[in-house]
């Protein structure tokens, strides 16, 4: 009686981990050779004469948010956490609430008046707040 009890729960507990086990090792799986070739997501959802152009930063505007790329900027109803999703794969930093800031859009970081501030390629400036500040210099930009 007991020891057959514990047989069947023993068994089925096996099962139940190497399934755990199967379905964690298929989701981490191999890296994938394309994605340094993959393109970000958000690139879709700006008009066809922005999507060939680089991503610089993403700032926050009411329920927008300002995409500002090499050839211009553009506005898309989104949220700001949900469009920095969509740029994987490029490196960026979130340099303020309602700023996420490319790696390649950055030209110089400067400080002026006590305060942190990027300029992009574009001339835009960006504000950097005190968090902020601290993922730029983690990143290796200041």
């Amino acid at each position: 009686g007991v020891f057959l009890t514990l047989f069947y729960v023993w068994v089925i507990a096996i099962v139940i981990c190497s399934f755990g086990i199967l379905m964690h090792s298929r989701k981490a799986g191999p890296i994938d050779p394309d994605a340094t070739d993959k393109r970000p997501d958000i690139l879709d959802r700006l008009p066809p004469k922005l999507r060939s152009a680089d991503i610089y930063a993403i700032s926050a505007e009411d329920h927008y948010v300002r995409i500002h790329t090499s050839l211009g900027d553009e506005m898309v109803l989104m949220r700001l956490s949900d469009a920095i999703k969509e740029t994987s794969p490029l490196i960026g930093e979130k340099t303020h609430r309602s700023w996420w800031v490319a790696e390649i859009g950055v030209e110089k970081v400067h400080r002026q008046n006590g305060k942190t501030q990027i300029k992009l390629k574009n001339d835009v400036i960006v504000p950097v707040s005190r968090s902020g500040q601290k993922q730029i210099k983690e990143a290796g930009w200041l």
